[in-house]
């Protein structure tokens, strides 16, 4: 058994399947959602700043 992490390998070519792609759909993302989270990690946090940069900001 081999595992392959298909997050770099965007394609592999199989012996039996033949070619197997991998396609990552962007996620809906609700901050409402994580709110419970985030709470707890500011709650627990010592930090005096904390900087929140969405992902969509990181290039």
């Amino acid at each position: 058994m081999q595992i392959i992490d298909m997050r770099v390998r965007k394609q592999y070519q199989t012996d039996d399947l033949g070619n197997l792609k991998m396609h990552r759909r962007k996620g809906k993302f609700e901050i409402k959602d994580r709110m419970s989270e985030l709470l707890e990690f500011l709650t627990n946090n010592e930090d005096e700043i904390i900087e929140i940069v969405p992902t969509w900001q990181q290039k």
